[in-house]
């Protein structure tokens, strides 16, 4: 059995691996595999996988869920609001509350920091199910900007969890309390209509999106399933017109100068990330596909100390972070965490990927990941992991080209990052599994 004070193994794709890759593959969801030689108004061309990051020098995560709330359920997208509280929602769970029913969506609050975290839970079964018997409502988002709560729910297949059809967002006022949409249609998909942009998840800028970079919330999409994926799109709206389905602009590509452009219509999208990448095709009989993609639904944050964007996302068998200057990108690779093609209790991860922005530490190189594990019992609840980042030289003088001030060194620095074979394979001393009172201390006086 692996050590609980050992990290996730971590290797990255041999360029031998990366060309059979590339003559294996078939050509994704329409996209041509042709390098990409600069801004350009025609159509963007893309590689097969993104290229691995050059931010980061190293990067480890814990191997299992280390910190488990005392609740039920799982997906647990969160954001961060002005009352210092942290806003949760989870699928087909009781949360927080003890009760043996198991709603589909249920909204909770989380108070404190690691270890140190309560949970109260708010409201339920929020969302209208538009697409009949035989699906689920799940929630994929969670958004807090101008003292308001937002909700990105979709319809779900509840036998195969391989098709979401129709999704839309829900508004609250008074701290998830009570909760408003329009449940005579969905925003996005639903009968009659293409699966387009049906996992919503909204880039997480801070405290109540303090640290958003225009009037614009961002929002990540997924076509079709929430899973399996090996697209991801982007749009973006004006943050007090949510609600309103034509306020909404999808990244489309880059100008000739380098600037995003956008569109309202919806057919228009061009993915901001394409990773075609398939892990443990052959292993069928272990409970994940024979042949699984990295994409799916999960989280971005705005990592503000390093003023980096980090997408988390996931497989049956692996965690995948990316990282990027840009809500468009270019986004790269910055680890993948694999578990293997069976799960055991001190090396599991699946899914529901975010990384919570009020549990960021104060340099921006240790952060929590919130994953799950279906479906009842141990990390079927809101359940953290630590991540460890270390930033390169490139990234460092990359930082100081864009803010002159010299960074300053930090009590909250996280553990050095060791590696045990050159270039491929890397493990984390001295990690540990649970924050300390001097951690939540210092994490609580930071915030």
């Amino acid at each position: 059995m692996p050590s609980i004070e050992r990290c996730v193994v971590v290797s990255r794709l041999s360029s031998c691996c990366a060309a059979l890759l590339l003559t294996m593959l078939p050509t994704a969801q329409g996209f041509a595999f042709k390098k990409d030689n600069g801004p350009s108004s025609a159509p963007a061309l893309y590689e097969p996988y993104p290229a691995p990051s050059n931010f980061f020098s190293k990067a480890a995560e814990q191997p299992y869920s280390t910190y488990q709330m005392p609740g039920d359920g799982d997906l647990w997208p969160s954001c961060w609001a002005d009352d210092n509280n942290l806003y949760t929602a989870n699928g087909d769970g009781a949360a927080f509350s003890g009760s043996v029913v198991r709603p589909d969506i249920v909204v909770s609050r989380i108070s404190g920091v690691p270890p140190q975290l309560s949970g109260t839970t708010l409201a339920k079964d929020i969302g209208t199910n538009w697409s009949g018997p035989g699906f689920n409502r799940k929630p994929t988002g969670m958004l807090c900007v101008h003292s308001t709560l937002y909700l990105a729910f979709q319809n779900l297949d509840a036998v195969g969890f391989n098709s979401a059809p129709g999704a839309s967002i829900a508004k609250s006022k008074d701290h998830g309390l009570t909760w408003i949409w329009d449940a005579t249609a969905p925003m996005f998909g639903g009968p009659g209509n293409q699966p387009l942009f049906t996992t919503v998840f909204f880039l997480d800028y801070g405290k109540n999106s303090k640290n958003a970079v225009d009037r614009f919330v961002y929002a990540y999409g997924l076509d079709t399933n929430w899973r399996s994926q090996q697209v991801l799109f982007l749009a973006r709206v004006p943050a007090d017109r949510l609600q309103s389905r034509s306020a909404w602009q999808f990244y489309t590509g880059k100008g000739p100068k380098g600037a995003a452009k956008w569109s309202s219509d919806i057919h228009d999208k061009t993915p901001v990330l394409l990773d075609t990448r398939v892990v443990h095709p052959n292993t069928p009989g272990t409970g994940c596909p024979e042949s699984d993609s990295v994409i799916g639904q999960g989280g971005v944050v705005y990592d503000k100390p390093l003023k980096r964007y980090l997408f988390t996302s996931w497989s049956c068998s692996t965690h995948e972070l990316y990282e990027a200057p840009a809500p468009w990108g270019p986004w790269k690779h910055v680890l993948s965490s694999d578990f293997g093609s069976t799960l055991s209790r001190y090396h599991r991860g699946q899914y529901g990927t975010s990384i919570p922005s009020k549990f960021i530490n104060r340099d921006g190189t240790r952060l929590f990941l919130q994953s799950n594990v279906c479906c009842s019992g141990d990390s079927y609840t809101f359940s953290l992991r630590e991540i460890y980042l270390e930033v390169s030289r490139t990234g460092r003088l990359g930082r100081r080209s864009e803010d002159s001030r010299q960074p300053s060194e930090s009590s909250t620095r996280s553990p050095p990052i060791q590696d045990t074979a050159v270039g491929q394979v890397r493990t984390l001393a001295n990690s540990r599994p649970d924050y300390n009172a001097h951690d939540a201390e210092e994490l609580a006086d930071h915030h």
